[in-house]
């Protein structure tokens, strides 16, 4: 019986020991970055204005609501195997009902970069050549222009696109 027992603390052991500083990805490591969106007022592009009751949908699953933590600034991912992302963004959305708010579509578009860190956390997405189009069909849109601040998102600690309105 001791026998076993030593084989399986040697076992452990060897397990532990054998983990090496690159095989755990570290918690403060850099992620693919999410996109990051200002709304300013119009008049002088340079004071921000809240958006009221500011809802974000992905526009391809409308289900898919992206979580707002302040109605002037929004932070939110971009698909990392497509050329484009297109939301919902609603304004005024005090109901349910999509029909009754004013919902305009925007569409990022961008080209994808991987970026490899290191064997414990592998990959991360950087996006190049980022452009804002505001979808026109909708004849009461909110937003009134678009402006891409950086055409590069490789981190989210600065604006990337401001949204006039």
């Amino acid at each position: 019986m001791a026998p076993k027992k030593l084989l399986g603390v040697l076992l452990v052991l060897f397990i532990i020991l054998g983990c090496t500083k690159d095989d755990i990805c570290p918690e403060d490591t850099a992620t693919t970055p999410l996109l990051i969106i200002t709304f300013k007022d119009f008049a002088d592009g340079l004071t921000a204005k809240p958006v009221p009751d500011l809802r974000v949908l992905d526009a391809l699953d409308p289900t898919i609501e992206f979580a707002i933590e302040s109605n002037d600034s929004i932070a939110i991912p971009l698909r990392n195997f497509n050329d484009a992302t297109q939301f919902l963004l609603i304004r005024d959305s005090n109901s349910d009902d999509l029909g009754a708010a004013n919902t305009d579509r925007v569409q990022i578009s961008y080209t994808t970069r991987d970026v490899y860190l290191n064997r414990a956390c592998g990959f991360i997405v950087n996006y190049d050549n980022v452009g804002a189009l505001l979808d026109s069909d909708d004849a009461d849109t909110w937003i009134i222009s678009l402006q891409t601040l950086v055409d590069t998102i490789d981190n989210q600690n600065e604006t990337h696109i401001t949204i006039l309105h």
